[in-house]
């Protein structure tokens, strides 16, 4: 049996990153906003192994910093091809459910509920809920990560979380609104820098149309919408122009081939709970991820 988890609301004082500052210096001053937040885990998502949320403090490991190894060295050109991968938990469930990979290594960094956006509430699926405090401390986690590894390609799993409503400087906001747009864009730069700065090949995989739910009169959840998925890969794509040594996997065509939302491909079930991955999508995704990484 899975216990859902009991959830209180409450006024809470949540700390917020203001996020027109952050595009000009990375450390801002906080604001506080006194909102409604979900307390507990948090929403658990059907897709996901029992007992593991999206939204909850749950995560493959202990998501505090990592530390490079001592005297990295040289590459080792008999080990496998080696990818870092770093994401949410589309990313998740795609290296929990990954079949063996002969040649490869998947190295996975990815952290539930985790994305490029920090310190702000959010609404997922008519909830408001607080970001975990150890969301914002990804670039030194990342950094640390990507120097460890020294891999041969780094991938990037992320945009879920970029689409949906966020407070920013006391008022809900989304992709779309300039001002967000261009702290988005600072983020995902940054991302790509970080990952990056060894030299390494980046490929960052566009964010797939999706169904988490309805709302009670039927219509999707913003963050289901998509024009929000449309302007998040449009965003993705132009940044990637900028950095030579990025390019894109195009994710979303290979799930969503007729441009909609599609829950099965070539007759395989390849989604769970209209967001995540299938057991049998992430062994039908790896032939196409495996040549697309190369």
């Amino acid at each position: 049996m899975i216990e859902q988890p009991i959830r209180r609301w409450r006024p809470a004082r949540v700390p917020l990153l203001p996020l027109a500052a952050a595009t000009v210096a990375t450390a801002a001053a906080a604001t506080m906003l006194v909102v409604p937040v979900a307390t507990g885990p948090g929403l658990r998502e059907v897709g996901l192994p029992p007992g593991v949320s999206a939204v909850a403090a749950v995560s493959p490991s202990p998501p505090g910093p990592s530390r490079p190894g001592p005297n990295a060295g040289p590459r080792d050109p008999n080990r496998p091809f080696t990818v870092s991968v770093f994401g949410d938990s589309i990313g998740w469930t795609m290296m929990h459910y990954l079949p063996p990979t002969p040649g490869f290594r998947f190295v996975d960094h990815t952290v539930i509920g985790c994305s490029l956006v920090r310190g702000t509430p959010y609404r997922y699926i008519g909830q408001t809920l607080e970001q975990r405090p150890e969301c914002d401390g990804w670039p030194n986690r990342w950094s640390a990560q990507i120097s460890q590894d020294q891999p041969d390609v780094a991938l990037l799993i992320i945009g879920r979380w970029e689409t949906v409503d966020r407070v920013n400087e006391g008022k809900w906001t989304h992709i779309g609104d300039p001002t967000f747009d261009g702290y988005l864009n600072f983020e995902l730069q940054r991302a790509l820098n970080i990952v990056g700065s060894s030299g390494v090949r980046v490929m960052v995989a566009t964010v797939p149309y999706s169904r988490g739910g309805e709302k009670p009169d039927g219509r999707l959840y913003p963050e289901d919408q998509p024009d929000r998925v449309n302007q998040w890969n449009t965003m993705l794509r132009n940044t990637v122009r900028e950095h030579p040594n990025v390019g894109i996997i195009d994710l979303n065509k290979k799930l969503c081939p007729d441009g909609v939302y599609t829950a099965k491909v070539d007759g395989i079930q390849v989604r769970s709970d209209g967001v995540h991955l299938t057991p049998e999508g992430v062994k039908w995704l790896l032939p196409w991820l495996e040549e697309s990484l190369r």
